[in-house]
């Protein structure tokens, strides 16, 4: 469904398709079934249907034909349970952040491979991007890129990248494409403002 509607979205957009959400890869409780042991909250909402993880993301961004480059990053890595988003098998559901004034206990255990707590993409449809990057998809580029507030001080993942006339790996990848849209502001700054907005 969410990647069906990506597509469809992509439709409609000329620059870019962006993507912000909870991060859903090596889910520790399946989708429609009752969690077992401790797990991250969203794992156990009842309007959260579709757990929409980054190889998800990635056959998505794929499937439409216009993609010129892409990334997906995972953002907040936790090695162990100790952080307030694991909540105890017996969290009610639709619960939030970990209270231990009113859950249970929860075992604080190591996690590996490790999990992440967002997940953010872009996906940009400029027809050379290396030579003439719009000013939309240097900034979507650039919000995808850019650490949640909360979680600036953790590790990150480049889940994988994509950039034309380029076989590198997914971080040299994410280097150039963030070299790219840094580069496509700056020459954005030196114009007049109406030549901004002619070029949009």
């Amino acid at each position: 469904m969410a990647a069906e509607m990506w597509v469809k979205a992509a439709a409609f957009s000329k620059r870019f398709s962006s993507f912000h959400g909870p991060a859903y890869g090596n889910e520790m409780t399946a989708a429609g079934e009752e969690p077992t042991g401790v797990h991250r909250f969203w794992e156990n909402w009842s309007g959260h249907t579709c757990h929409f993880d980054s190889a998800m993301m990635e056959r998505a961004i794929r499937a439409v034909p216009k993609t010129t480059a892409f990334v997906v990053i995972n953002f907040g890595k936790m090695s162990t349970t100790d952080h307030d988003i694991f909540v105890p098998a017996d969290t009610p559901e639709n619960s939030h952040h970990y209270d231990p004034e009113t859950m249970s206990a929860r075992d604080i255990k190591p996690l590996d491979p490790p999990l992440y707590e967002e997940m953010r993409a872009c996906a940009i449809y400029d027809e050379d991007p290396e030579e003439h990057m719009s000013l939309y998809a240097a900034l979507c580029l650039l919000d995808a890129f850019r650490p949640p507030h909360k979680l600036f001080q953790m590790d990150q993942q480049i889940v994988v990248c994509s950039v034309p006339g380029a076989e590198v790996d997914d971080d040299e990848c994410a280097t150039t494409l963030k070299a790219m849209a840094e580069s496509t502001i700056r020459r954005f700054e030196q114009l007049h403002t109406d030549d901004v907005l002619l070029s949009i």
